[in-house]
């Protein structure tokens, strides 16, 4: 009877293999979208919903591989067998902003959660090309950035390149000029940090963050090197090259697949940058944004937005062949918006907010 042996295990590997064609698993998503049957290697998208008031988001809660844990948007690939995800949130106390003009005209906007001993760091943000300070405080999922950093103990504050002060017909850019003497917004960021530090709301030994975004990645590259800052995030852009050759300070990326707004080769140029640094030895991260399907509960992130109006829109959207069979969007929509003429007129007020999503779920440049 042993010759039977290795043919019964065959039949029985055959077997195993018949029932498990086909077979499915239940992804449960406890506070979001995305739960359901899945195919083990299914590659699955989820969405966490709104963050509760009073909180941010800070991971979510699983035994699997995420693409992004700390990521309200995430993916993952399904394994065979039963797996929940749950997203965890962080207490964090609803804050309103400072602001103030300084002696120069420009404006400067800031939040201090806490002495200015007991402080993480102080994070500068840096808007875009035709941008404003405030925006940081305001557009949604800037203010979520700014949520999460408040809530881990860092300071934050923006202003404005003052190219604007002397001719408000200016392009409102910073300048990119390499050295301290030379670069004006440079200057003025240098004598807002002074200010907060001779009102005692940071010390001396506070360590200084910078954020930008498009344009103001580039200026980001530029103030993060001439003034020391401890690291810095790059936003949509890949920074000045000549800055990238001289900075110690480390670099993080957030670039995304289908930007090519001014530049074609614009993630090409993020990615020879980040090596660039990494080649020189300074610490230096890249994560690429990737598209994401439009889910019915994205636009709940919007304020005053119901689930019963986001999976309405999203509905929508579908229905008039604006989403592909995977729910991603099949348009640019930098490129058309002829998505707004299937909202009713109750929707008009949403319109900027929802293609700030669409733009996301896209990975565009706004």
């Amino acid at each position: 009877m042993r010759p039977l042996r290795p043919a019964f295990f065959l039949f029985g590997l055959l077997l195993t293999a018949a029932f498990s064609y086909g077979q499915q698993y239940p992804l449960t998503v406890r506070g979001g979208f995305g739960g359901g049957p899945y195919a083990a290697a299914d590659s699955v998208f989820v969405l966490a919903n709104p963050t509760p008031t009073g909180f941010v988001f800070d991971y979510w809660q699983t035994t699997v591989v995420l693409r992004d844990t700390f990521a309200v948007p995430t993916r993952l690939a399904m394994p065979a067998r039963p797996v929940s995800l749950t997203p965890v949130y962080r207490a964090a106390p609803t804050w309103t902003a400072g602001s103030e003009t300084r002696s120069n005209g420009s404006n400067v906007y800031f939040y201090f959660p806490r002495p200015a001993s007991q402080l993480k760091g102080l994070i500068s943000f840096h808007h875009g090309a035709n941008g404003n300070g405030a925006s940081w405080f305001t557009k949604l999922e800037n203010r979520a950035f700014l949520d999460y950093a408040v809530a881990q103990g860092y300071a934050v504050f923006s202003t404005e390149s003052v190219d604007r002060l002397a001719n408000p017909a200016a392009p409102k850019q910073w300048s990119n000029a390499g050295t301290v003497a030379t670069n004006p917004d440079v200057q003025n960021i240098q004598a807002i940090v002074a200010s907060f530090q001779s009102r005692g709301f940071i010390t001396s030994s506070t360590r200084l963050f910078g954020v930008g975004f498009s344009q103001g990645s580039g200026f980001t590259s530029i103030v993060a090197g001439l003034l020391g800052f401890r690291a810095n995030c790059l936003g949509a852009t890949p920074g000045v090259v000549a800055a990238i050759q001289q900075t110690t300070s480390p670099t993080y990326w957030m670039a995304s697949r289908n930007d090519t707004l001014e530049d074609p080769q614009r993630l090409q140029k993020c990615l020879s940058n980040y090596a660039l640094l990494r080649n020189r030895g300074i610490p230096a991260q890249l994560k690429v944004h990737e598209p994401f399907p439009v889910t019915p509960n994205r636009f709940r992130r919007i304020a005053n937005v119901d689930s019963m109006t986001s999976a309405d829109i999203f509905a929508r959207l579908r229905a008039n062949g604006f989403l592909d069979a995977r729910h991603f969007l099949n348009f640019n929509p930098r490129a058309t918006s002829a998505w707004q003429a299937v909202m009713p007129a109750a929707y008009a007020a949403l319109l900027d907010d929802i293609d700030d999503q669409l733009y996301v779920c896209f990975t565009e440049h706004k």
